[in-house]
Order: structure tokens, then C-alpha cells, then sequence
């Protein structure tokens, strides 16, 4: 993995959500010779012990409403943005609050993501958030 994730894109920042965020295991790139028929695979979080193919988190706005939703299941905040006529890009604020005495509301910690599509974006904020 490239040390910095902003260097990710494709299938290979679908491959790291799918691990960091996502929960799957054994994320790799099987090479056209292996008998798999996809090209990135791994183990899903579903409880069964099976290989199949990641989602295009990043590309497909169905995959990543997937990372939205478990995101919201485990208690971020989501902020969502899209750019005027001058800039047409997607930004995504992801937030961590931490509420408890002494300190009240606390931000834990945050990702911020900004892509040309809004699933792109999901997933470069979901990645800051995790790193």
C-alpha cells in the first residue's frame, strides 16, 4: 500500500476501504493466472469463509452507501457538500464525537474527503478517518 493514502485510487482504494473500513479479510490482487475469476477479492464480514470479489466502493454510489451506512451504524456525523458551477467536486466530512464527563462533546477524530464523485470522496474521507 502506497504510504500515503491520498496516492490510492481504484481498485486499490476500493481494496483498502473494503479491509480498514469495511471489515473484510484477506484483501489481495490475484494475478490473471490465478484461477479466480476476479482480479481483487477478498473475505466478506458476513461470517462465511468464502472469497469473492470487493465492491467498487469508489465508483459505484450503491457500494459506497454502504460505507455511509456503517459509518452512521458506528455513530458518525456525515457531512456532504457538492461545489457550485466553478467547482464541480464532492466534499465529505466525516466526525467522531466522544460525549462524557468532565468535558462534555469532545470531537474524537474526523476525515475529510474531496473527489470529482461523490463515491470517490466517500471513500477518501473514510480513509482518513481510519488511518
Amino acid at each position: 500500500m502506497p504510504e500515503s493514502t491520498k496516492e490510492l485510487s481504484g481498485r486499490e482504494l476500493d481494496g483498502t476501504i473494503a479491509e480498514l473500513v469495511m471489515g473484510w479479510r484477506k484483501v489481495q490482487y490475484n494475478r490473471a493466472t490465478s484461477r479466480l475469476p476476479f482480479k481483487w477479492t477478498g473475505i466478506p464480514p458476513d461470517g462465511h469463509n468464502y472469497r469473492s470479489e470487493i465492491w467498487h466502493f469508489s465508483s459505484s454510489i450503491e457500494a459506497a452507501m454502504q460505507v455511509v451506512e456503517k459509518l452512521i451504524t458506528a455513530k458518525w456525523k456525515i457531512d456532504i457538500q457538492h461545489g457550485d458551477e466553478d467547482d464541480d467536486e464532492w466534499e465529505v466530512i466525516l466526525e467522531l464525537w466522544i460525549y462524557g464527563k468532565p468535558l462534555g462533546a469532545r470531537l474524537s477524530c474526523c476525515g475529510y474527503g474531496q473527489a470529482a464523485t461523490l463515491p470517490e470522496a466517500i471513500c477518501r474521507a473514510a480513509l482518513e478517518a481510519f488511518k
